[in-house]
């Protein structure tokens, strides 16, 4: 049976009169400091990660924005409510994070195809980006979850997996989709019906990547 990872966004941590939300683990966000707003969030530009997050419903509790560049080059939008607000603050505290490029560019996987005209198809992820600090240099776990055989017809950069990137510095995996790396146009209604009648007998077993 065909399995996918389904990822549920939603992580919280409590603390005194503040609710985070953060795709960060506690000790991380625990460690931010105390400031005069009652509302902010601060999302890594290069990578979509959430670093902190309180008091916000939506993003028009925002009164000040900033764009930053840290110690190690790397960009980050700041939301706040409060335009009084040490800035600086914040601004020490995210010199401890730096970005990790995963080039998955070398990364090609075969699976085959049924009622295509070709017999396997190249399945790749695209190249991904991880924020890391630095008291969290952990390894990084890949996992790959596709289809063991797939129906044509087929277009370039259709999505027909996920790969997951699992670390210790944040609270869920990190899913990226593997998509399709040409196009493979459906056969003929009789190499169809071959297909189909293969596949009841032999099961997926049949359909093996060639050369």
């Amino acid at each position: 049976m065909n399995k996918f990872i389904i990822l549920l966004v939603v992580c919280f941590t409590s603390s005194a009169s503040e609710i985070y939300q953060s795709d960060m683990i506690d000790s991380i966000v625990s460690t931010f400091p105390k400031i005069d707003a009652n509302n902010c969030k601060i999302q890594c530009l290069e990578t979509g990660t959430t670093v902190i997050e309180y008091g916000m419903s939506n993003n028009t509790n925002c009164k000040r924005r900033v764009w930053i560049r840290n110690r190690n080059g790397v960009k980050f939008l700041i939301m706040l409510d409060n335009a009084t607000v040490a800035i600086n603050k914040i601004k020490d505290w995210l010199d401890q994070f730096y970005t990790k490029r995963r080039d998955n560019d070398k990364v090609k996987i075969d699976v085959p195809v049924i009622y295509g005209k070709s017999r396997n198809l190249v399945i790749q992820p695209s190249s991904t980006t991880l924020l890391f600090t630095k008291n969290n240099r952990s390894e990084i776990q890949i996992i790959y979850r596709y289809k063991t055989i797939i129906p044509a017809q087929i277009n370039k950069d259709d999505e027909i997996g996920y790969i997951v990137y699992k670390t210790s510095i944040y609270k869920h995996p990190i899913i990226k989709p593997l998509v399709a790396g040409y196009n493979i146009k459906r056969a003929n209604w009789l190499h169809c019906i071959r297909d189909s009648f293969c596949y009841l007998i032999f099961g997926s077993s049949w359909f093996k990547v060639t050369s």
